[in-house]
């Protein structure tokens, strides 16, 4: 696949190093930086994969140098990269205008950012975290603390133990319960059935024994 020329141009016009190509292994474009490996491309090759080989003899393993040379071809390859060109949900997208936007703010960035901007921006991101993950601390212990079942099942957990499903019934149940106890026990005092009527629970006669 081949990406639109005026899209190739435009992104040429940004900084000359930078081109759109296929790539086939991902089923995606990417955008590549000629100026991110040596200028002697086979020769970097080569090296990566000597390299290779030299540490998979320390270890004793024995590789094929054409399967290994291919490997570091795309080790180099990918270091050349970025970054894809993809949708916010990581599907693929042709190259168009949205490439050309991001790459001009990504210049911007390199050229008028400095270390001090970075660290800042860093450190912003990093205090952003931060926070996050106490606020979510924070709400794990207050459901702690309000909840005494999740507390217990947590507990379990973190001791390695099987939680135990409780069940908690809340007072009015409790109440209701015991008003249907004391109706029932009101019932077999005096001979009659559930019903209140001389009438079973569903409605049918109580069976008399014969005098």
């Amino acid at each position: 696949m081949e990406c639109p020329a005026h899209i190739q141009r435009k992104v040429k016009a940004i900084c000359p190093e930078l081109s759109i190509q296929w790539v086939p292994r991902a089923g995606r474009f990417a955008v590549f930086h000629d100026l991110q490996i040596d200028d002697r491309y086979e020769a970097s090759v080569d090296t990566t994969a000597r390299g290779i080989m030299l540490e998979a003899g320390r270890q004793g393993l024995a590789l094929n140098f054409h399967d290994v040379a291919e490997a570091a071809r795309e080790a180099v390859h990918a270091g050349r990269i970025v970054c894809y060109i993809v949708e916010d949900n990581g599907d693929f997208r042709p190259p168009d205008d949205r490439i050309v936007t991001k790459l001009q703010r990504m210049n911007f960035w390199r050229m008028n950012f400095g270390i001090r901007d970075w660290q800042e921006m860093l450190q912003g991101k990093t205090d952003a975290m931060r926070a996050s993950l106490e606020r979510s601390r924070n709400a794990v212990w207050e459901s702690i603390r309000r909840d005494p079942v999740f507390a217990r099942q947590v507990s379990d957990i973190l001791w390695g133990q099987r939680p135990i499903r409780s069940i908690v019934v809340p007072g009015r149940y409790e109440h209701e319960t015991a008003f249907s106890d004391s109706g029932a026990d009101g019932c077999a005092a005096s001979g009659e059935a559930p019903g209140g009527d001389g009438t079973q629970g569903d409605a049918s006669p109580v069976p008399v024994a014969d005098a």
